[in-house]
């Protein structure tokens, strides 16, 4: 059996859409053996382990043809860097996948960086095989942007063929000889760009990449040959996206629940809760939009506990959003 290595760069709110993603990938390739390599906070490893991977290892519906490495990021230099510099966390995270390639104990000669919001409805074998004709990585032109037309990213950088870093295959040797990590870190570091390591490849390599098909970064949309599809800008794991376009919500809802069946253990209203999903954000409309169609689903699916659960839910938020006046109207013009 052929290998490759996967790579994640993710804390603990990613899990239900990297587990659906992973379950996605072992059930289009059993014919593979993978290594998963996660790089994440330390005190997420525990809970990252428990919830997605022991899970999945015991999923009797998939192929256990895998294995996984935990890394913790920052104790890398380069990590620090960003951290001394005074980076909030979520871009560093972001800026991890940049020197995460060089740090992985592999398998194979080359890696597939992914962000957890993505699914897999294909096979990915032909990536195996991808000639990198002498570049580092390989990826999908950003969606919207025409072929070798310059664009302002962020309104300030003219870039050629801007790519999307949602989805990299990194020929791992080619990395460690022509990319400088500190050189991207440092542009960072002083431009503080708003979508970190994605600008800063761009800008600092412009158009010095392979080209990945566009199968393997669908964007927001299922085509006939779409093997990588990415929902981007809608974290379906979070249910106040239960109204997304049906056919991506439908296929992320088959994958979550092939990795978790029971709905209930993936969305809850208590902040203090170890939950895959949280949803206490009591301020937001969407919220009650969400927890009165969590409780619509529990009746269907006949689990009064859980239809009971979100009900009494959907009644605090409405109370809590509208007053008493709004949980008496049976509806109103703001929906229910």
């Amino acid at each position: 059996m052929k290998s490759l290595d996967i790579l994640f760069c993710m804390d603990r709110n990613f899990v239900l859409g990297a587990g659906a993603l992973i379950a996605s990938i072992l059930k289009h390739n059993p014919d593979i053996n993978f290594l998963f390599h996660v790089f994440t906070k330390e005190e997420d490893i525990e809970f990252i382990d428990k919830e997605m991977f022991v899970r999945l290892l015991n999923n009797k519906q998939l192929i256990p043809n895998f294995k996984y490495k935990f890394y913790t990021a920052s104790i890398l230099p380069l990590y620090k860097k960003l951290q001394n510099a005074g980076i909030n966390m979520r871009r560093i995270i972001q800026a991890t996948r940049l020197f995460s390639p060089s740090c992985c104990e592999t398998i194979s000669d080359r890696i597939l960086y992914l962000d957890a919001d993505i699914l897999c409805l294909g096979s990915i074998a032909p990536l195996l095989d991808f000639n990198f004709n002498g570049k580092a990585y390989a990826a999908s032109l950003w969606n919207g942007h025409e072929e070798n037309t310059p664009d302002k990213l962020e309104g300030k950088y003219l870039v050629n063929n801007v790519f999307c870093a949602g989805v990299m295959l990194i020929d791992i040797e080619a990395w460690k000889r022509d990319i400088n990590e500190e050189k991207l870190i440092d542009f960072i570091i002083k431009e503080n760009p708003k979508y970190t390591d994605q600008t800063a490849l761009n800008v600092v390599y412009d158009d010095k990449y392979a080209r990945l098909a566009d199968c393997y970064d669908s964007f927001n949309s299922i085509k006939d040959d779409t093997v990588l599809l990415h929902y981007v800008s809608q974290k379906l794991w979070e249910p106040w996206n239960f109204n997304a376009a049906a056919d991506i919500l439908s296929a992320f809802r088959k994958y979550a629940k092939l990795f978790e069946p029971d709905v209930t253990k993936w969305v809850s209203f208590k902040k203090e809760k170890a939950v895959l999903v949280n949803l206490s954000r009591y301020d937001n409309p969407e919220s009650r939009y969400a927890s009165k169609w969590m409780y619509k689903h529990m009746l269907k699916k006949r689990k009064y506990k859980g239809f009971m659960y979100f009900l009494m839910k959907h009644i605090y938020l409405k109370i809590k959003q509208k007053g008493v006046v709004g949980l008496l109207l049976l509806k109103s013009n703001t929906g229910s």
